[in-house]
């Protein structure tokens, strides 16, 4: 998107199912407290590794401490794309 990550509220998706740019809101756990994670965050960047309608690569930050949590990182989840009223989701090869 151009636009600088913000740790902790950003995620890389796969665009032929999600909208760079979409809101997303993340159910899962933290990795290390195992505490509830639930979040709204933004579809702001694309990865190679990222495919299909429901995978999202949680944005930890930078630096090493980030790193750590994103690296320990293993718990499934849920994720939501919210559209404006009457938008149906698309596929776009």
């Amino acid at each position: 998107m151009g636009t600088p990550l913000l740790g902790e509220y950003a995620g890389a998706i796969d665009r032929h199912y999600i909208t760079l740019g979409a809101p997303l809101f993340v159910a899962t756990a933290h990795p290390t407290t195992k505490k509830a994670l639930n979040r709204l965050i933004m579809a702001q960047d694309t990865g190679s590794a990222i495919k299909g309608a429901v995978r999202v690569d949680y944005f930890w930050g930078y630096g090493d401490e980030a790193g750590e949590v994103a690296g320990k990182m293993k718990t499934t989840g849920y994720v939501w794309q919210l559209l404006p009223n009457g938008m149906k989701p698309g596929y776009q090869p």
